[in-house]
C-alpha cells in the first residue's frame, strides 16, 4: 500500500467529521436524559404499568373550549356595548349641534335629552331621541342612524319633530 492511499483512509473528510460529532452529541444528550429519569418508559407511573392510549380528558377539553368561547363572546359583547354607547353620545352631540346652529333655528330652542340606539345591520341603527322644544314636554322621536369607523349620519322621519311643539 502506498503512502497516499494509507493517509486517505485515515483522514476523515470535514463533512463526515461534523456528522459524527452530531451523532455523538445526540447520544450523550439521550444518555444524560435517561440517566436523570427524564426519559422513562412510556406507560409507567410510580413503577406501575398503565395500559391504553394516552388521550386528553374529553370533558376537560370541551369545557376549556366552551370557556374560551364564552370569554370571547363576553369580550365581543363588551366591545359592542362600548361602541354603541359611544355612538349614542356622538349622535346626541351631532343632533344638539345641528339644532344649536342659528341656520337651523325653528323659533324655540330644541334640547336633545337622550339617545338610545339598537343595531339592526352591519352599520345601521334604529332608535329614539328624547327631545323637547322650549318648555314643552319631552317627546320621543324615531331615529335612523348609519355609522362606520369614520362617518355618522342620523335622520328622523319627515314631520317627526312636530309633536315637540305641542
Amino acid at each position: 500500500m502506498d503512502y497516499d492511499a494509507a493517509v486517505t483512509d485515515v483522514i476523515v473528510k470535514p463533512e463526515q467529521r461534523r456528522r459524527r460529532t452530531q451523532i455523538v452529541a445526540v447520544a450523550i444528550a439521550i444518555a444524560a436524559l435517561a440517566g436523570s429519569g427524564f426519559l422513562a418508559t412510556p406507560g409507567l407511573r410510580d413503577g406501575r404499568l398503565i395500559s391504553g392510549t394516552p388521550t386528553a380528558n374529553p370533558a376537560a377539553v370541551i369545557q376549556a373550549a366552551d370557556d374560551r368561547k364564552a370569554q370571547a363572546a363576553a369580550h365581543q359583547k363588551a366591545q359592542d356595548e362600548a361602541f354603541l354607547k359611544d355612538l349614542e353620545t356622538s349622535v346626541k352631540q351631532s343632533m344638539q349641534g345641528y339644532f344649536n346652529d342659528p341656520a337651523n333655528d325653528v323659533g324655540l330652542p330644541i334640547t336633545v335629552i337622550d339617545v338610545t340606539l339598537v343595531k339592526t345591520g352591519d352599520n345601521k341603527y334604529e332608535g329614539m331621541a328624547t327631545m323637547k322644544a322650549g318648555s314643552h314636554i319631552p317627546r320621543d322621536i324615531s331615529l335612523h342612524v348609519t355609522a362606520d369607523d369614520r362617518n355618522l349620519m342620523w335622520q328622523d322621519d319627515p314631520g317627526a319633530l312636530l309633536p315637540l311643539f305641542r
